[in-house]
């Protein structure tokens, strides 16, 4: 497969975030088709990102698209939730 460095990179990660439309990624490149084909199988290609306030743990936020975190958390002080998928 070619460019396996990066998903030698990948797979020594505790996580990663990829942001786009994998439906076009996986057209354009056999490599993003396999990565997102082990996505897809492991349940980790979400529709959304979850993210937490570390003062409010329990109030789960979803950021669908850009321009959201900025009006979620106007300072920034947000989480993203490891390893973890949203469908």
């Amino acid at each position: 497969m070619p460019n396996m460095s990066l998903v030698e990179r990948l797979s020594g990660c505790e996580g990663v975030f990829i942001v786009g439309n994998a439906e076009d990624l996986s057209l354009k490149s056999y490599m993003w088709q396999h990565i997102i084909k082990e996505l897809e199988k492991s349940e980790g290609l979400g529709a959304a990102l979850p993210v937490f306030c570390p003062r409010h743990p329990e109030t789960l936020d979803y950021i669908h698209a850009p321009g959201q975190l900025p009006q979620i958390a106007p300072d920034g002080v947000y989480e993203s939730l490891p390893n973890s998928s949203t469908h």
